[in-house]
């Protein structure tokens, strides 16, 4: 796991107008080339026949970022302390959001990792809130990309939002990636317009995943994983194969995408919730297109 992600960064250092602090740390996300030819969009919303055959592991990665506190579960009142640990990130800059049962902010808090420029380590904020009455809430932390404002990594607990009472606190979830994209490895490239791809992940609601192709950056309307629309080159629902409801599965498929040039992109596959729609969980990886 830790080869891997070195190999990222030291590859992301090589490209082009790309500037890092450090070369032996991972660093998902970072800044490309600014280029002026957009890519040309395709939309799928039918999988592939022929599914990528799947890259074995000896272990499952570390979640990107990990929530420590407060655990799903737990019933908090304001303030709420939420306490984590992530990996480096740019200028180690995370964002910690509360959303009500509706999926509305709450609050919003950009917080700095507690460590060195480069290195992985824990954080913590507290988050004031105001609410009538006692209702489901989701804590969600999330990493943006600095090149085009689109999510890298997002983690995310489900709570209890009380406006008053007991505190309970329950413990954090595993520290095993939610969702893991075995295939593709970063910066993999892909000439002729097909991405194969294959992972596995925890059981979401009706086994159901997304997954983007996000391009190097746009200007149009606003989009949550993407920066922006014009940024989003594909998508693609995809299913978790489980083997029973809410049992952990494998996935896989095949991305079409056109590009007119070599493209810097982020495959991002990500989970949304039933309660409000909203992210409960997004992994990415980038990877390079070309014509």
């Amino acid at each position: 796991m830790i080869a891997r992600r070195i190999v990222l960064i030291c590859a992301l250092a090589a490209l082009p107008g790309l500037a890092l602090t450090a070369c032996n740390l991972p660093r998902n996300g970072q800044p490309a080339p600014d280029v002026s030819v957009p890519p040309i969009l395709v939309i799928t919303d039918t999988p592939a026949a022929a599914p990528p055959t799947p890259v074995s592991h000896t272990e499952v990665d570390l979640e990107f970022i990990q929530i420590t506190a407060p655990g799903p579960g737990s019933r908090v009142t304001s303030p709420l302390v939420v306490t984590g640990f992530s990996l480096p990130t740019y200028e180690q800059t995370l964002v910690v959001k509360l959303t009500d049962m509706n999926g509305d902010t709450l609050a919003l808090q950009p917080v700095t990792l507690q460590a060195e420029l480069g290195e992985a380590g824990p954080f913590e904020t507290t988050l004031l809130f105001d609410i009538a009455e006692e209702q489901p809430g989701r804590i969600t932390v999330y990493y943006a990309s600095p090149r085009d404002g689109g999510l890298v990594h997002l983690a995310s607990a489900h709570v209890t939002l009380l406006p008053e009472g007991p505190v309970v606190i329950e413990a954090a979830a595993s520290e095993d990636e939610t969702i893991q994209i075995d295939y593709p490895d970063p910066l993999a490239v892909f000439p002729g317009g097909i991405v194969p791809f294959s992972g596995s992940s925890e059981y979401f609601f009706e086994a159901s995943l997304v997954v983007v192709l996000c391009g190097e950056g746009g200007s149009g309307p606003p989009d949550e994983i993407c920066g922006t629309q014009d940024n989003l080159l594909a998508l693609l629902p995809i299913m978790i194969d489980s083997p029973d409801i809410g049992l952990p599965g494998t996935f896989g498929g095949e991305m079409q995408v056109t590009v007119t040039r070599e493209t810097a992109a982020r495959l991002v596959v990500y989970a949304t919730s039933p309660m409000d729609g909203g992210l409960v969980h997004l992994t990415s990886v980038e990877i390079i297109l070309r014509p």
